[in-house]
């Protein structure tokens, strides 16, 4: 796998203590989007599944984990390995959350979907989120 970086605690996307994860690698490139230092794929963020599988049970056995947040560039990207890594996941915790661009129609949600507390899924809208910036306070 990709991965740019795993970070805990992260208490802002999504509730409680949740382990991120962040995969590099998004063909999309969409226009403002907020991780554009993860849109290229990097030979120095390769992991296996077992590695980063490893990493998560170091930190989930010193720390409680309430879940997790995987983001990106864009997940689906790797849509296979990230099945393998939300079955180890869930022996942790079953509330994960993904973030992606593609739609529920695509067919690389479907086999992840089913695994997930929840799928975020719509392709990034600058306009959306210039609109809940300006309403957020300053």
């Amino acid at each position: 796998m990709n991965i740019a970086r795993i970070l805990y605690p992260v208490k802002v996307l999504g509730p409680g203590n949740r382990i991120g994860i962040w995969l590099s690698g998004c063909p999309r490139r969409c226009k403002g989007c907020s991780n554009p230092e993860l849109w290229e794929w990097r030979s120095e963020f390769e992991l296996s599944v077992s590695e980063v599988r490893k990493l998560i049970m170091k930190i989930a056995a010193a720390s409680s984990v309430d879940g997790f947040t995987i983001s990106g560039g864009e997940p689906m990207v790797q849509a296979e390995e990230l099945a393998g890594l939300v079955d180890c996941l869930k022996t942790v915790s079953g509330d994960i959350l993904i973030y992606t661009g593609y739609t529920y129609t695509s067919s690389r949600i479907w086999a992840i979907r089913r695994l997930c507390f929840l799928t975020a899924c719509k392709a990034f809208i600058t306009h959306v989120k210039t609109a809940i910036l300006r309403l957020l306070p300053n």
